[in-house]
C-alpha cells in the first residue's frame, strides 16, 4: 500500500507539472495568436482607412469565464471597438478577425467564406482599397470568398462576377481563372 501511495503521489506531481507546462504553453500560444490577430487587423485598418490604427486584444478571466475585449488605437487615443466612430472600422475589424480565426481553425477541405453585404455602408472612398485588400487576402491565403454585394467596385478584383437581377434572372458578367478569361 505504501509503494502504491508513493507511486500515486509521484504520478500526481508529474500530472501537476504537466498541467502547469500545458497552461504556460497555452498562454504563450494565445499571446502569439493574439499578437498575430492584432498585426493583421492593424495592417488592414491602416491600409483601408489611410491612417495608423492598432487593434488591442485583452483576454483573461472574468467571473470565472474567459473574456475578451477589443479596442482600436489611433492618433486620437484608444477606444473600445464597439465605441469606434464609423461602421467601417467595426466591419473591417470583424471581417479580418473572422478570417484569421477561420484560417487558424479550418479543416483543409474548407476554403470558402460567404460574406453577405459584409461592408454595407462602407465609406465610398475606402471601398477600392478594401476591394484590393480582399483580393490580396484571397491570393495570399488560398481561400475563396463568395461575396454578395450591390457595390460594383468589388467586381474589378473578383475572379467571377454574377449578376442576380430582380425576378431571379442570373447573368455571368465575368469569369477568370488565374487572371486569364475563360473561353
Amino acid at each position: 500500500a505504501l509503494e502504491r501511495q508513493a507511486y500515486l503521489t509521484e504520478e500526481v506531481e508529474v500530472l501537476e507539472l504537466t498541467q502547469a507546462l500545458a497552461l504556460a504553453l497555452e498562454g504563450e500560444w494565445r499571446k502569439t495568436f493574439e499578437d498575430s490577430l492584432e498585426e493583421v487587423v492593424a495592417d488592414g485598418l491602416t491600409l483601408v482607412m489611410d491612417e495608423d490604427m492598432y487593434l488591442h486584444i485583452k483576454s483573461g478571466v472574468k467571473n470565472g469565464a474567459s473574456a475578451v475585449s477589443f479596442s482600436i488605437e489611433t492618433q486620437n487615443g484608444e477606444t473600445g471597438i464597439i465605441g469606434s466612430v464609423g461602421g467601417s472600422i467595426v466591419q473591417i475589424t470583424s471581417f479580418l478577425l473572422r478570417l484569421m480565426v477561420t484560417l487558424a481553425h479550418r479543416p483543409e477541405l474548407r476554403h470558402v467564406i460567404l460574406l453577405d453585404e459584409a461592408f454595407g455602408g462602407m465609406q465610398e472612398e475606402k471601398v477600392p482599397v478594401l476591394a484590393r485588400l480582399l483580393r490580396q487576402l484571397v491570393t495570399d491565403t488560398g481561400i475563396q470568398l463568395i461575396f454578395v454585394t450591390q457595390d460594383r467596385v468589388y467586381a474589378d478584383v473578383a475572379d467571377v462576377v454574377i449578376d442576380v437581377a430582380s425576378g431571379g434572372k442570373v447573368t455571368v458578367l465575368k469569369t477568370t481563372f488565374d487572371g486569364a478569361p475563360d473561353a
